[in-house]
């Protein structure tokens, strides 16, 4: 017999946790799935224990910088299993801690992999549900690799499980995945390269910004191969080879080759047409105000839904005006003109707004201000030798259309960019703005 709830979630991650507060403070009965651990990728397996991994590397980064400026000392290095036991200090309490949060809200908590069994009703293991409206919020996983040996390969999040490094990693997939753990594995002394299948690595950043971060790559030592697509990869004894290209030429022997070619929504197992849901490679399809287009009992925002970003704010921000939507009837929708986003290599590369080949698609009048920051103050101090920005303003409405960073702080500064460009600011207003200085921020003001 189906259990009765005003409210059925997928997925515990920042998505259907957003959702499940919204409907619990209305006094919705909700019920909630969750198969692969509580909390969702980003506090688990994602950008939370990532950047405790990064933060060491910027550490020996920071002090190889410093040994230019007049410090003298030894050089720090990385105790692999330590910082991994440090890592898991953050990630092993969190599903307890979710659970213990959901259980406090009222949430029932149901452990197990959802499908559905028509518009209304899912099943989790033995248990069936009826819901008058359900919400999917399933997050994302690295996609699949199409090509054999497949299997051999590490997924992202098997590498951010990594008891022992290896001396030698492929990463295949020239996006932020690949470039932040090169950075970080790098520094721990391992050999890494990077196989991009297209004509240009970080595609989804600007050109100019990209091409300074693949030159700092190179002078790190990791080798950016960019053009070349992985066709196999085979056991040779205790290494692994790998092959490219339509005729399988061989490329190169390692220890590992990880995944860093992108992630997909994660609806396998679903049974979405069962539910009468549309759905792409993308995610499921839904409308401005994140409800399906084909079902209106479902909703679904975050990396499981064909919306423009896979990244957790947002995730958050439409679970939240999806929620609204849902629960109250309102007809709120998202603005995505200034959502910032980041890559954590060494300096970092942060992005927000259009890029300069967008905005010129678009037909802009714009002005475009860019430059090289490598001789200011700011990078020098900490030894940065490549560092760039570029800044797109309209020319009518004296607005920011775009900005990107490639250099030290860029991953604070982007974010005082993002609101001023969400707030309407004009680049005349943030250049005369008394900010504090010298800090990165200031900066700002010699890029306009």
């Amino acid at each position: 017999m189906s259990e009765r709830v005003d409210l059925f979630i997928i997925g515990a991650g920042v998505a259907g946790r957003a959702v499940a507060k919204v409907a619990r403070r209305a006094g919705w009965s909700v019920a909630m799935a969750e198969a692969d651990g509580l909390g969702g990728t980003c506090p688990l397996r994602g950008c939370e224990p990532k950047k405790i991994l990064w933060q060491a590397a910027e550490t020996i980064w920071r002090a190889a910088g410093a040994r230019k400026n007049g410090l003298i000392d030894t050089q720090p290095r990385i105790d692999w299993p330590a910082l991994m036991r440090f890592k898991r200090s953050f990630t092993e309490p969190v599903d307890a801690s979710v659970e213990q949060s959901l259980h406090d809200l009222g949430v029932d908590v149901v452990r197990g992999r959802a499908e559905f069994l028509a518009e209304n009703r899912l099943a989790v293991g033995d248990r069936e549900f009826q819901a008058a409206h359900i919400f999917i919020g399933a997050g994302a996983t690295p996609m699949r690799l199409p090509f054999e040996g497949a299997q051999l390969v590490t997924t992202s999040d098997g590498f951010l499980e990594l008891d022992e490094l290896p001396g030698s990693i492929v990463f295949i997939g020239g996006g932020y995945i690949s470039f932040e753990f090169a950075h970080i594995a790098a520094r721990c002394g391992v050999s890494c390269k990077i196989i991009q299948r297209g004509d240009r690595a970080l595609k989804l950043f600007d050109r100019d910004m990209a091409e300074l971060v693949v030159a700092a790559t190179r002078d790190l030592g990791v080798e950016v191969v960019i053009g070349e697509e992985v066709t196999d990869v085979q056991r040779e004894g205790d290494r692994l080879r790998v092959h490219v290209g339509p005729e399988r030429r061989r490329l190169c022997d390692c220890e590992m080759v990880v995944h860093g070619a992108g992630r997909a929504p994660n609806l396998d197992g679903l049974n979405l047409d069962r539910a009468r849901l549309e759905h792409t490679s993308r995610g499921v399809k839904v409308d401005a105000h994140f409800r399906s287009v084909s079902n209106p009992r479902v909703w679904s925002a975050g990396d499981c839904a064909d919306t423009p970003f896979q990244l957790t704010p947002v995730a958050d921000m439409e679970a939240w005006t999806a929620a609204q939507n849902m629960v109250h009837g309102e007809e709120i929708t998202v603005d995505y003109s200034a959502v910032p986003s980041v890559t954590f290599t060494l300096p970092p590369l942060a992005s927000v707004g259009l890029t300069e080949e967008q905005a010129r698609r678009k037909g802009l009048e714009m002005d475009v201000f860019s430059g090289d920051m490598s001789g200011w103050s700011s990078s020098r101090r900490v030894g940065v030798e490549r560092a760039g920005y570029k800044l797109l303003v309209d020319k009518s409405t004296d607005r920011i259309l775009g900005a990107h960073l490639f250099g030290h702080k860029a991953e604070e500064m982007i974010n005082a960019l993002a609101l001023a460009m969400g707030h309407g600011l004009t680049a005349r207003q943030l250049k005369t703005f008394p900010l504090a200085y010298p800090t990165g921020i200031y900066e700002l003001r010699y890029m306009l």
